[in-house]
């Protein structure tokens, strides 16, 4: 069975009067070009190329730095064993792959104590604590014990045990043990992954592990193909708004892409593939002293060959094919000798020399046969597109021209040959703000949202899209037919399919923020859902909103169970049977970190967010308290016969303790020490522990916060901030109490590690991890039982276990 993984969430944080490690929502993406969805075509050309003397003020790599001494003291933890050379001191860069990323030797991260240089700093930072009554969770993590790092001899994977993810547009294969990455082949007809920017891409897939559902090509096709990437087949057309206009002129018609809040030049050619060219221009102003230039090549004689100009001796810019342009760059304001060369470095023309003026915009359009000319263009200042777009004509052919949009708009009458015409303004379907949000909303990246789903059984994919500029919810049979479920202006969230096929989903009205309950039955109309009892039952005014923060959960064929949430309190746990639209409580009382087990058909539970009394709830049953205090977080176990909580309260200067109690309220025991855990949203150190059961609940993995977690930040105060070596790593304990914890990676200079998930056999675990110096999330995996992690590719943000 493959495990699939949800999203991981990287937060941006701080802590008071200390910055800690500050990264955006994107950081695992931010700075890899192969990370990036391949823009549209016509979206491109125009734009700005990277100039020698941009160049020279990028900084240097850094020179390679020397070894370092590890630490051997384990204190009470068990380390996969080491070679015989293991007090020998270890080289830190070879502890953590292939990462092409210098490692510090900075004696602030090794020395055998942490420092702070700054004193008057850290008692400032001391006193905001107390004022805020926050614990100081820093100086227990500086309190623990130095761990043990370690080199495993080599470990050996089987063949089949590989992993599919998605990277650049595509997906990809890799065996466990690292190795070359194989891209998969979806076919010719199957465009590359879409993503939102800055996104390395994502999949979703089918219970059975045996397809991926995927968006695809510039406006999010959604397709669904093999793992083995056999069978592609496309579901539907554009889950955004194609943006895509008709221009047609002189017998001549392009489609082509007008991205809202851009001006662009439409060129009409008389020669090459299209009868017109795309140029983006650029109106924002040009600094003072400096002139912004570009060059066009539209010489129909020379339409096959790519052609260079070179300015004051030196190449501008790069080669131009027919109707693209050099790109456009910053030249310091003064007189520019120019001439134009083909690819061998003959002339071609001289071209007349060129006054480039103070913040002045400017566009060289080449045109001729055997003869070439120049026609400058400057730009005049041009109204702001605002929703819309800006186009403009630009004849390069040999006769006078009309040129219409959508056979709606005229564009140009008449325009004579090497003129230019106005920008003409071309209304959007969205604007880019708008097109954004809905680029986050059909994808996923919004927190607690859920916009793609395969039923229990994988027949069937339902998914939210907005072509027309209307977000609605979608759903196919994947080897049949697609409709439409949904056609209203609201926001459709978290589509559920039950076992039968029906969807549930939430509906906000984004006009008064409220939120309404739909269901389906498999081709059935959508029908509203009267929660009014709920709202009775509560005693809520017609004019408080109820919410759901979670997802209705399935309980069998015909009801789901709902968490409501008005005016930032749970109204309980609520049962809403489909056949007869009744609603009927389940828990009048506040819930709050819910897991539901269908094993144990029952749900885990804390009544309130401060006590931590431990409830279990069944489903046809009467709530139990099963601890009676500090207890919190409740996780059950794949079998539903254990759950595993954490003890201590949220801020806790003591750090946290990891528990696993029998279902029944028996055996509950401690299985690690009083140690900060890694926190999983916000990302900082408290009980809410990352936990994944393993081996058929006999193991429990879960992640501790390194001894340098935030260390050399505060000690780098005043300089440049470095991460120390220790920031987050795995460990793993057996549930009986048989054995202390067990580190299991030996990651450096690695943190917000999530996605964990064993494979099949339970031989290797994969999981995410953001790499400090790339500042971008790379997939590892690891021997279940401990060892050196093998750092496979980046940037990766979904990946699943092929079986």
């Amino acid at each position: 069975m493959i495990k699939t993984l949800n999203d991981s969430n990287v937060g941006r944080f701080t802590r008071r009067g200390a910055p800690l490690i500050a990264l955006s929502l994107a950081l695992g993406l931010v700075g890899c070009g192969d990370g990036s969805p391949t823009a549209p075509e016509g979206l491109v050309e125009g734009q700005a190329t990277l100039t020698a003397a941009a160049a020279a003020v990028l900084p240097s790599p850094e020179p390679p730095l020397g070894e370092s001494e590890p630490a051997t003291d384990a204190g009470q933890l068990v380390t996969p064993s080491a070679p015989d050379s293991a007090d020998a001191p270890i080289d830190l860069e070879d502890l953590v792959g292939d990462s092409g990323a210098p490692i510090p030797t900075d004696p602030v991260f090794n020395a055998d104590a942490p420092v702070d240089p700054d004193a008057a700093a850290a008692e400032a930072r001391a006193t905001a604590d107390a004022e805020a009554g926050v614990p100081n969770v820093d100086a227990l993590v500086l309190s623990m014990d130095r761990l043990a790092t370690f080199t495993p001899g080599p470990q050996t994977t089987a063949p089949d045990t590989e992993l599919i993810y998605a990277r650049n547009g595509a997906f990809w294969r890799i065996g466990a043990g690292g190795g070359e990455a194989r891209k998969l082949d979806l076919g010719a007809d199957v465009p590359p992954l879409w993503a939102p920017p800055e996104d390395p891409g994502r999949g979703w897939l089918s219970p059975d592990g045996k397809r991926v559902a995927f968006f695809a090509g510039s406006d999010a096709e959604m397709w669904v193909a093999g793992v083995d990437g056999r069978g592609a087949r496309q579901l539907s057309g554009p889950n955004l708004p194609p943006e895509t206009h008709t221009v047609s002129g002189a017998g001549g018609e392009s489609q082509v892409r007008l991205q809202p809040g851009r001006h662009y030049t439409l060129i009409r050619l008389d020669s090459g593939d299209q009868p017109f060219a795309v140029q983006v221009d650029d109106l924002s102003e040009q600094r003072r002293g400096y002139a912004r230039l570009r060059f066009v090549h539209l010489i129909a004689g020379r339409a096959d060959e790519q052609l260079q100009v070179y300015a004051n001796g030196s190449p501008f810019g790069g080669p131009m094919r027919l109707g693209r342009g050099s790109g456009e760059i910053a030249v310091p304001a003064s007189s520019l000798t120019l001439e134009l060369r083909d690819m061998q470095g003959k002339r071609v023309a001289e071209l007349p020399a060129l006054e480039a003026a103070s913040k002045q915009i400017l566009t060289v359009f080449l045109l001729g046969d055997k003869t070439v000319r120049a026609v400058p263009v400057v730009y005049e200042k041009a109204l702001d597109p605002g929703t819309a777009s800006e186009v403009r004509i630009f004849n390069a052919s040999d006769a006078s021209l009309d040129v219409q949009l959508d056979e709606t708009t005229a564009l140009v009458a008449d325009l004579a040959p090497g003129a230019i015409g106005p920008y003409v303004r071309v209304p959007s379907t969205l604007s880019t703000e708008q097109r954004a949000d809905l680029q986050l909303g059909i994808y996923g990246n919004k927190t607690r949202e859920f916009p793609v789903v395969w039923s229990p059984d994988g027949k069937r994919l339902a998914w939210k899209g907005g072509a027309d500029g209307q977000v609605d919810l979608y759903a196919a049979e994947v080897d049949g037919k697609t409709r439409r479920v949904t056609n209203d202006d609201l926001r459709e969230l978290n589509p559920v399919f039950s076992t039968d096929g029906h969807l549930v989903w939430i509906a906000e009205e984004s006009a008064v923020v409220g939120y309404k309950l739909f269901f389906a039955r498999q081709d059935g109309q959508p029908q509203p859902l009267d929660l009014n009892g709920i709202r009775q039952a509560s005693g809520l005014a017609p004019t408080i909103k109820v919410f759901f923060p979670n997802e209705p959960i399935w309980v069998d064929g015909d009801r789901f169970a709902l968490e409501p949430h008005a005016d930032n309190a749970s109204l309980g746990l609520w049962l809403v049977d489909t056949r007869t639209g009744k609603v009927t409580s389940l828990y009048d009382e506040p819930v709050f970190a819910s897991h539901w087990s269908e094993a144990a058909r029952a749900w885990v539970f804390n009544p309130d967010e401060e006590t931590g009394r431990l409830t279990v709830l069944p489903f046809e049953g009467q709530p139990r308290l099963l601890v009676d205090g500090q207890a919190f977080h409740g996780l059950w176990s794949p079998d539903g016969k254990r759950i595993s909580y954490v003890e201590g309260q949220r801020m806790h200067a003591e750090g946290w303790v990891l528990h696993v109690i029998d279902a029944d309220g028996k055996n509950d025991r401690a299985l690690t020490p009083s140690w900060p855990l890694q926190q999983t949203d916000p990302p900082l150190p408290g009980p809410n522990a990352k936990r994944v059961w393993v081996d058929g609940g006999k193991r429990l993995i879960f992640s501790r916060v390194g001894r340098d977690y935030g260390a050399a930040e505060r000690a780098g105060m005043g300089r440049i901030q470095e991460a120390g070596p220790d920031l987050e790593n795995w460990y793993a304990v057996p549930v009986d109490g048989s054995a202390p914890p067990k580190m299991l990676t030996d990651l450096t200079q690695a943190f917000y590690l999530t996605n964990l998930a064993p494979e099949a056999s339970g031989r290797y675990l994969a999981f995410t991890g953001l790499w400090y110096k790339s500042r971008t999330q790379q997939l590892w995996a690891v021997p279940a039982s401990g060892g050196k992690p093998s750092q496979l590719d980046g940037p990766v943000r979904w990946y699943a276990w092929i079986p």
